[in-house]
Order: C-alpha cells, then sequence, then structure tokens
C-alpha cells in the first residue's frame, strides 16, 4: 500500500516552552508548502525586475505568512508536556508574548532552510 502522508516521513525536532508545553516541528516544508509560501509573497509585495527582490511587503501580509508557515511547520503540541494534541492557530496566540515568539522564531528557521 502506498504512503499518502508523505508528512509522516518527515524528521521532526522539539523545543520546551517556558510553560512546560513542547512543541514538535518538522525538519522542513514541502515544495507545495513552500510554493503557497511564495505565492503570499508574491501576491502581498511587488517584485523589482532590477534587484530580483520582493518589494513593500505588507506588516499584514508578513503576519499572514507566519501564521500559514506555523501550520505547516508545527507538527503537535504536548500541552505541559503531556499527550499531543494538534496544532491550532488559537493555541498559538493565547501564549505570552515570549513564548509564542520563540516559537516563530522556529517556524522562520525552518522555512527559510526550506
Amino acid at each position: 500500500m502506498v504512503d499518502t502522508n508523505f508528512k509522516s516521513n518527515i524528521p521532526t525536532h522539539e523545543i520546551k516552552l517556558g510553560n512546560g508545553d513542547i512543541v514538535v516541528f518538522y525538519d522542513y516544508i514541502t515544495t507545495g508548502e513552500s510554493r503557497e509560501i511564495q505565492k503570499m509573497l508574491i501576491e502581498g509585495g511587488k517584485f523589482n525586475s532590477e534587484t530580483s527582490k520582493l518589494e513593500n511587503i505588507s506588516a499584514s501580509t508578513f503576519l499572514g505568512i507566519q501564521d500559514k508557515s506555523a501550520k505547516f511547520v508545527i507538527k503537535e503540541v504536548k500541552i505541559g508536556g503531556a499527550d499531543s494534541k494538534e496544532f491550532t492557530q488559537e493555541w498559538l496566540d493565547a501564549l505570552p508574548v515570549e513564548l509564542g515568539n520563540t516559537v516563530y522564531e522556529e517556524v522562520n528557521k525552518v522555512t527559510q532552510a526550506s
């Protein structure tokens, strides 16, 4: 039987937050996920053909990309180190800013490396 859940084959790593929650991250995003993020960047900014760089990306576009990336990168959360729970944006939004920033920093590392 063919495994159609390709994400199940992606290695993971964990980070323990100061509140005891453990966040399980995929080590990389898929090509399809990367292209979704690229589409959001292109739609939210202006491509400068002379410099080959995107410019004028709004803060709201950037934050939307981070939230979408979190959904791609975070496999699960172990609340208080207990049983795994599916990641939700609501969980992330409810964290104190310092802990949320720690999560987003890791999300950025994974997506930038991909």
